[in-house]
């Protein structure tokens, strides 16, 4: 009796959906008279069965009926369960393929390291001159990264300073705003004032008809003339209030616009003193700019210059340094790819744990993964050409 009375409820449910759509849980609680728990246990059997979508917002359960046939659920599930099971095949075989690339790096690694050591004791005091060389080239080129990243902050600045300037405009044409809507109410004052004497004058025209009336209409004109005084006595009261509200808010905005013309005259006067600070930086820098590049051109190309006279020591120094460049960022490479795919299979599981996710929003999400696996392989694909471009078989001096 009790799963005929539970089938009958899910039947209604799905028909109440289907009908009136996306539906919280509270609400159907109520229509069916029966607990929010009964309600979300429906839902899901419905949802296990592709016959609702059970969403989540604020926290809040929602039911809604399928956009989707139950064959095009289906296949968007065997979709996403396919797309997911290939990622995580894909991430092993990869994850497989970056030891074999790690090895090869170790190898090579150990390889040129042997190959450096020998060419130190044949080069003797050569590959210490080369040595200093470079770290003066090094060094040339680290003082022009200084200067540029300076001059970089200081374009940062001056941008950031023109929109703190746009923002203070934005106030100042607030200031207006208000000063127009004090402007409006005391026209509206006015009008009222206007209105109330020509109420006045015509209770005092319809007393003098009063006097002068017969004294059947006495009563009646008393009443009317009473009213009158009444409606005249409330619009009085009303524009003594709107009289005081005008003022308050007239002395109020006039203050704030005494403090707004303080502030802003205060800070023209700081804005003015730190763009001209800044213009000041800016045209330094730009010089200072302008001659480090050309002199870490002239330092660079005297360096390379120099070295070049070692002629074919010069030519094994420099492979054994681009060599060790090229695998030094190779496993840096490797490292990035390794913490990539932890992330990946971590937002896997969460995928799939999940229960507030749709089918839909799974089937997103599994594609987003693959996209960026996608990109992960392409950059793995990549690194392996990049090891074997630093292949120490390399280290032949050029002729």
């Amino acid at each position: 009796m009790v799963e005929n009375v539970t089938s009958t409820g899910i039947d209604a449910l799905l028909k109440y959906v289907n009908e009136h759509g996306d539906t919280d849980v509270l609400n159907l609680s109520k229509v069916f008279k029966v607990d929010v728990t009964v309600i979300e246990q429906w839902a899901n059997i419905l949802e296990n069965a592709h016959m609702v979508k059970v969403s989540y917002k604020l926290d809040k359960m929602f039911i809604a009926p399928l956009s989707m046939s139950t064959e095009d659920i289906k296949a968007m599930s065997a979709e996403t369960d396919v797309r997911r099971k290939a990622i995580v095949s894909d991430v092993r075989s990869r994850e497989i393929e970056l030891n074999q690339i790690e090895e090869k790096i170790n190898q090579f690694s150990k390889f040129t390291e042997d190959a450096e050591k020998i060419f130190k004791v044949n080069a003797g005091s050569v590959k210490k001159t080369l040595d200093e060389l470079h770290a003066l080239k090094n060094k040339a080129n680290e003082e022009y990264d200084g200067v540029k990243k300076s001059k970089d902050y200081l374009d940062s600045l001056s941008e950031k300073m023109e929109k703190e300037m746009a923002s203070v405009r934005g106030k100042v044409e607030g200031i207006k705003k208000i000063d127009a809507g004090a402007e409006n109410a005391q026209k509206f004052i006015d009008d009222m004032k206007s209105k109330i004497k020509l109420m006045e004058a015509d209770r005092s025209d319809m007393q003098k008809k009063f006097d002068a009336s017969i004294a059947a209409y006495k009563k009646e004109m008393g009443t009317l003339a009473s009213s009158i005084d009444s409606e005249v006595k409330s619009l009085k009261d009303m524009v003594a209030r709107q009289e005081k509200l005008v003022r308050d808010n007239i002395h109020a905005a006039s203050n704030y616009e005494k403090e707004i013309d303080r502030l802003v005259k205060d800070l023209d006067r700081r804005e003015k003193v730190t763009r001209d600070r800044v213009n000041k930086a800016r045209s330094d820098i730009d010089s200072v700019y302008d001659l480090a590049g050309q002199k870490t051109k002239i330092i660079v190309n005297e360096v390379d210059n120099y070295i070049n006279k070692f002629g074919g020591l010069a030519s094994i120094d420099n492979s054994i340094r681009s060599i060790k460049e090229g695998l030094e960022k190779a496993k840096k490479d490797c490292e990035y790819c390794r913490q990539q795919f932890v992330l990946i299979n971590t937002e896997l599981r969460e995928i799939e744990a999940n229960p507030k996710l749709s089918l839909e929003e799974k089937n997103q999400r599994v594609k987003s993964v693959n996209d960026k696996v996608e990109d992960i392989d392409s950059k793995i694909v990549q690194i392996g050409k990049d090891v074997e471009g630093s292949n120490p078989e390399n280290l032949e001096p050029k002729s």
